[in-house]
């Protein structure tokens, strides 16, 4: 029985020392950088392929048929989406694409972020000097509104229309930036 329990032993640490060295090697090619697996020497992100998808001849993304690929008469479409990216937002884009931010992103200097509604835009022009129109678009929020003056954004003032306010009700001043989504 002593031997036994010996070989038992044995075996136990084998195993675990097996499971650290595969380990070890298994992550000795590859490293995180920047929330990304890439390789060590050439600094390549990791690609994993998935053959449960395919891309058919219509360019479209389905689910593979195993066995049968090449039936085509009915594939499982895969639901895909738009994606939204965030654009920086200035008075000086077309007016189709001001119109369209449906959402808003600000950031402000004291690093307070806010994600806003935009429920309109307006047009304006707006002289700066004699003879020297600038275009400025007011967006409208649930929290008030804002102006953009080229890329330069900022709250309008108390008494006009509102005040934008951050989540604990103390008013936002010093916006860094403001970065849209569209529709």
């Amino acid at each position: 029985m002593l031997i036994g329990l010996g070989v038992f032993f044995l075996f136990l640490v084998a195993i675990t020392l097996g499971l650290i060295y595969a380990v070890g090697f298994a992550s000795k090619n590859t490293v995180i950088e920047h929330n990304t697996l890439v390789s060590r020497t050439s600094r390549v992100p990791v690609q994993f392929g998935d053959s449960a998808f395919q891309v058919d001849s219509r360019n479209m993304l389905v689910v593979a048929h195993p066995g049968n690929s090449s039936n085509t008469t009915a594939p499982l479409l895969v639901q895909t989406t738009t994606v939204q990216t965030l654009t920086l937002l200035s008075s000086n884009m077309t007016a189709a694409d001001l119109q369209s931010v449906r959402k808003i992103y600000l950031k402000s200097t004291d690093g307070t972020e806010l994600a806003l509604k935009v429920t309109s835009c307006t047009l304006r022009e707006a002289s700066s000097a004699p003879g020297r129109a600038v275009r400025v678009a007011l967006l409208s929020t649930p929290s008030g509104m804002l102006q953009l003056r080229g890329e330069a954004v900022s709250v309008v003032a108390p008494g006009a229309v509102g005040v934008l306010l951050a989540q604990d009700g103390s008013p936002v001043s010093g916006l860094a930036g403001a970065y849209g989504m569209m529709s």
